[in-house]
């Protein structure tokens, strides 16, 4: 993994822009297969029903335990995690209104439990206005700062083209359909 990334990057030429995004995504798709190679095989249980499944996962829930916990990611995918933001900074640096990489940047400052670092990437956006200020509402979220996180939703809804609105603010998926 380090040496993958640290190829991606060197081969990257500032001055060209679709190779430098090319280079961030090849970087991501390769975090996430090797996430996937270091994730656990099977959670606990005993019944051969599943509650849920995800992916090829599945779970079982105690009804009398709500205290289950995910077990810990494995030591090295903090690492490479922390590569990926590593190549998604020096991208970011060099294209800062490419939303993809600013929404990456923050989705995995997150999920490195780093939500002031995810506050910093949002504010360094130089995307679409609505989209930067959705991605400062999810960096505000994560840090638990719920009504500046609803601030920001509110002002990225009114920034937003109409067409993208009606979509972020579709219910259908949660309301069940009637026959």
């Amino acid at each position: 993994m380090l040496a993958l990334l640290a190829a991606i990057s060197l081969t990257l030429h500032p001055a060209d822009s679709l190779s430098l995004l090319r280079g961030a995504r090849a970087a991501q798709e390769a975090f996430e297969r090797f996430r996937i190679d270091h994730l656990p095989r099977s959670f606990g249980g005993t019944d051969h029903r599943c509650d849920e499944v995800v992916g090829r996962f599945c779970f079982w829930h105690d009804d009398d335990d709500d205290s289950w916990r995910p077990p810990p990611e494995h030591p090295e995918i903090g690492g490479a995690r922390r590569e990926l933001i590593a190549t998604l900074d020096s991208v970011a640096g060099l294209l800062p209104g490419d939303g993809w990489v600013a929404g990456q940047r923050v989705r995995y400052l997150v999920e490195a439990g780093d939500p002031a670092g995810a506050l910093r990437a949002a504010a360094e956006c130089r995307a679409e206005r609505w989209w930067c200020l959705a991605l400062t509402g999810y960096a505000h979220h994560a840090a638990q700062a719920f009504a500046a996180a609803d601030t920001a939703f509110d002002t990225a809804l009114d920034h937003m083209p109409r067409d993208e609105r009606c979509k972020w603010t579709d219910l259908s998926l949660l309301v069940e359909r009637l026959p």
